[in-house]
């Protein structure tokens, strides 16, 4: 799902009527009709010729045409739980009963924020934070759908005075392997385990490396992070209807905790 991402990245950040973007607005607007599209098609559709669909495909890490196809109708085939963490009862009641879905909704989140809050071990918090301290390089990884999360922990670092490098996409934190030694702290962030499951190999990479690593995840049931040297679960019960609203609100905290330990007077 990376390239999907990195379609969007693109749509976000240039001129909506270059080449490229006027493809990637046409697949979204058609995406029922993307499995039967010729290459052709797109192409007389968009104005331009089959071979800047072709590099169009290739620029976006698909093999060819028939592989960003297969890929961009995947989203739509999804349950509901899966985009939008929703069962079938809660599909069924945001549509029949819209007020009571959100309420419901909003008290499963509150419920997943009581949680953090209760049950955090502060002092198991502030003995990790102080190992990243005394750690000459500092290494974040996530998923690139945590962007936004894994860019505020770094900011947070940068204002108390310390680097955290980190990536946007897969092929950055692979580089950024390259600079792990044993003088290194590494955090890997996944609020389901979903970055674990889908990045083994670099996982295994990580976690063989002799340095120091620790997982930060809500999913309470995640076998692979036994290999961590220390494990966050920022929650004792998995919220999966409640989003990664814990997991944003326990990094909040770990930033802010951090700056008031460490922070370069």
């Amino acid at each position: 799902m990376e390239s999907y991402i990195k379609m969007l990245d693109y749509l976000n950040t240039h001129e909506l009527d270059s080449s490229y973007a006027r493809i990637i607005i046409y697949l979204i607007k058609h995406i029922n009709n993307v499995p039967k599209l010729s290459i052709t098609e797109l192409a007389n559709e968009c104005f331009v010729s089959n071979a800047t669909v072709s590099r169009f495909a290739r620029f976006f890490q698909y093999e060819n045409f028939q592989s960003l196809k297969k890929e961009l109708t995947l989203p739509s085939q999804y349950k509901p739980e899966f985009n939008f963490r929703m069962n079938s009862k809660s599909v069924d009641l945001i549509t029949d009963n819209p007020k009571e879905f959100l309420k419901k909704y909003s008290q499963a989140i509150i419920n997943s924020i009581e949680d953090v809050s209760e049950n955090i071990d502060i002092e198991k918090v502030d003995k990790i934070l102080t190992l990243i301290n005394k750690q000459k390089k500092l290494f974040l990884f996530g998923s690139p759908s945590s962007l936004n999360l894994l860019q505020e922990i770094q900011h947070g670092f940068f204002i108390s005075g310390s680097v955290i490098y980190t990536g946007e996409t897969i092929a950055d934190f692979e580089r950024l392997t390259n600079y792990i030694d044993s003088q290194s702290f590494v955090i890997v962030l996944s609020s389901f385990g979903n970055f674990l499951s889908e990045n083994t190999k670099l996982m295994n990479a990580i976690i063989n490396m002799d340095c120091e690593t620790c997982f930060i995840t809500q999913h309470t049931e995640n076998l692979i992070s036994t290999s961590f040297d220390h494990i966050i679960s920022v929650t004792k019960r998995n919220y999966i209807e409640a989003g990664s609203y814990p997991t944003i609100l326990f990094c909040e905290y770990f930033v802010r905790r951090y700056f008031s330990l460490f922070r370069k007077k």
